[in-house]
């Protein structure tokens, strides 16, 4: 069992932002760190999380970072077609360090570059947040037929008609106005999330071949199985309720290995009733088909145990070495904000969707100029939290 946890009762922050839901507190940054040319690195911004401090500020995934907390953040480096490596190492691991400890301050002030070329400084605050995990949405408009994109961070509660529920009705409302053929769904930073709100995201999507038709089932155990059907229980089987004004030919989801639980959930229930393709960072999803709930010990702690599994209708739930994609090592060209047509991931999936015959990469931060790979592969300074499925 590689996803259960322990918890102090109602303090989630010991385990970093692992399990808090709808809220956030830090600053709401991730990195990476990429050659910008044959010689030069910097730490650029891979994703802002909606609602943050960084957010608020108006930083952008693809902003370059120069300087933080008064250190430099230029890296030299030596690339040739394959990889960039850094000529001093001492260097690239104090970068490394400074960019990690600036998440524990109290304030961080961040010099950046962006898609312009302007250059800002910021001062932001660490603070709590609410969540906004719609990053972008946009319709990409063609001769044969509209495109819709949004990308999405993570499943924070969709109910009561709050702010998460308002927000991604009207975005499908205003792709049921544009009369989408496809649609692309950016998963590739989302750590997963509560299942209902997965669910809800799927009856948006569903065509009319799996309207009424069965979408989820869960797998329980001895006990819980036998309490599946009644009236108070949770685990009901879940039926497709299509809420949407359109009907869509092709649905394509831009995955990484950051792509967890509900995400994986929402891309698996759709797959036996629609033309589903899946477009990947690396060559699969996570692979995490389970979910849970806290159980409440002494008052004090909360056990976070695998305690269900998530099939689809045609039972299938053991993707635990990630999902199959249809196009993998597919570069995520983090110079490009969500959202931007060439983008490389949303060129790729364009191609799937019909509207373009080949993906032209010509994406507005063309800063790399040897090759598609000399994004220095030496791994995610920080990563996205992983959220898993939860009831």
């Amino acid at each position: 069992d590689r996803f259960s946890y322990f918890t102090e009762k109602n303090n989630f922050a010991r385990l970093g932002s692992n399990f808090r839901m709808d809220t956030n507190s830090g600053y709401g940054l991730s990195f990476s760190i990429c050659s910008i040319d044959a010689t030069t690195a910097y730490p650029i911004i891979s994703m802002v999380e909606g609602g943050s401090p960084a957010s608020n500020v108006a930083l952008k995934r693809g902003d370059i970072i120069l300087a933080l907390n008064g250190v430099d953040m230029k890296i030299e480096v030596k690339c040739n077609t394959e990889n960039c490596e850094p000529v001093d190492v001492n260097k690239f691991t104090t970068i490394r360090s400074t960019l990690l400890e600036s998440l524990n301050r109290n304030e961080m002030k961040i010099e950046i570059e962006n898609a312009n070329n302007e250059k800002s400084t910021y001062t932001i605050a660490n603070s709590s947040y609410e969540i906004d995990p719609l990053l972008t949405d946009t319709i990409y408009k063609f001769s044969n037929k509209n495109v819709g994109y949004f990308a999405y961070s993570s499943f924070e509660q969709i109910e009561n008609n709050n702010t998460n529920q308002r927000k991604i009705d009207a975005v499908i409302n205003k792709f049921g106005q544009a009369n989408i053929k496809a649609l692309i769904v950016d998963l590739r930073y989302n750590g997963g999330g509560y299942v209902d709100a997965a669910t809800y995201m799927a009856d948006k999507i569903i065509n009319s071949n799996g309207n009424g038709k069965l979408m989820l089932t869960y797998v329980l155990n001895n006990y819980l199985n036998s309490q599946k059907n009644s009236n108070y229980s949770t685990f009901k089987d879940v039926y497709f309720d299509k809420r949407n004004n359109f009907e869509l030919e092709t649905v394509c989801f831009l995955v990484s290995e950051n792509t967890a639980s509900a995400s994986e959930m929402l891309i698996n229930v759709l797959k036996p009733y629609m033309n589903v393709k899946v477009i990947a960072v690396g060559s699969k999803t996570y692979g995490k088909p389970v979910g849970f709930f806290p159980q409440e010990i002494l008052n004090k702690i909360s056990l976070w145990v695998t305690s269900f599994k998530l099939a689809n209708a045609v039972g299938e739930s053991d993707y635990w070495n990630g999902l199959p994609v249809d196009q993998k090592n597919v570069q995520d060209y983090i110079f490009a904000d969500f959202g931007q047509r060439d983008e490389k991931m949303i060129a790729a999936a364009l191609v799937y969707t019909g509207a373009i015959e080949s993906p032209t990469l010509s994406a507005k931060r063309a800063k790399i100029s040897l090759s598609n790979n000399l994004k220095m592969n030496m791994g995610e300074v920080t990563t996205v939290p992983f959220k898993g499925a939860l009831k």
